[in-house]
């Protein structure tokens, strides 16, 4: 089982202002107190911060490592945002989440089979959520075909 703290979330009002103000310290407490109270990963989201997330990402995760000594999770709708994550974490990160939608797809698997990140699926499509456990079953298939495989693409 792995345990992921989840408080790092700029829609959280007190997060949000502490990346906005670059509160490096704000942050590592709030961190350090989920590490102390079990969690293996800290989930990272400043996706509020929109046009600054990728700035926010790229000054908040090295910060982060070095305060907590433990992986993150890049936490994101955006791909440029995911990207910027990968490419300064250090170690084994979680991407948080990907979709069988075709642009994310698109968009994230090559950075997925680059960077080797864990993955937090999600099972909806373009279709959007699944009307069923069938269809969910479906796409949760399809998905763990596209990332086990890292030569095949997507269709």
């Amino acid at each position: 089982m792995i345990i992921i703290g989840e408080r790092l979330n700029s829609t959280r009002r007190p997060v949000l202002e502490a990346m906005q103000r670059r509160y490096g310290d704000f942050l590592a407490a709030e961190a350090v107190r989920q590490k102390d109270a079990g969690a293996d990963y800290i989930d990272l989201n400043a996706a509020a911060l929109m046009e600054e997330e990728v700035p926010t990402l790229t000054w908040a995760i090295p910060f982060l490592q070095k305060a907590v000594l433990l992986p993150l999770v890049i936490d994101s709708p955006n791909p440029e945002a995911i990207e910027a994550g990968l490419k300064v974490h250090e170690g084994r990160a979680i991407v948080n989440s990907l979709t069988a939608e075709r642009s994310r797809i698109k968009r994230l698997l090559p950075l997925i089979r680059e960077h080797k990140p864990r993955v937090i699926v999600l099972c909806l499509d373009d279709s959007g959520l699944p009307k069923d456990a069938d269809t969910a079953l479906t796409i949760a298939r399809k998905m763990v075909e596209l990332l086990a495989c890292p030569l095949k693409t997507s269709s």
